[in-house]
């Protein structure tokens, strides 16, 4: 998998992990990682509303910004420009999010199926006395 890896992707520097047991019971990359991407995603989504909130008009909002008419909005509202970058930008955020919540819950049940395997094995070694 790792050549099929380092083919496609051109990263010489991919390797296979020198312990794989503590590399598949370890998520701390993956979680820093997400992390990370999170962040951008949290200021990308600020920036993508400030855009949206400026741009708003022509007849009411804030009007400040002059968004280009890449897709006109309806014929009942003249002059409205539908923000579909902004729009685009903010949909890409909110799937960073669930990205990061999904890695989030995957923990906890990692966390809660060790828990219960080992009161499982407490019980079965109390009842064996």
């Amino acid at each position: 998998m790792v050549d099929v890896l380092v083919a496609q992707t051109g990263l010489p520097e991919l390797t296979t992990a020198k312990d794989s047991f503590e590399a598949q019971a370890a998520r701390d990359g993956l979680v820093e990682a997400s992390g990370a991407l999170k962040t951008i995603a949290v200021s990308l989504t600020k920036i993508a509303n400030d855009i949206r909130w400026m741009g708003s008009g022509p007849l009411t909002g804030l009007g400040e910004l002059h968004l280009p008419d890449l897709q006109p909005g309806s014929s009942i509202m003249p002059g409205k420009v539908n923000p579909t970058q902004v729009e685009a930008i903010t949909m890409v955020c909110a799937r960073v999010f669930g990205n990061q919540q999904t890695i989030i819950n995957n923990q906890d049940m990692i966390v809660q199926n060790q828990n219960t395997i080992i009161s499982y094995l407490k019980m079965l070694s109390s009842d064996g006395k």
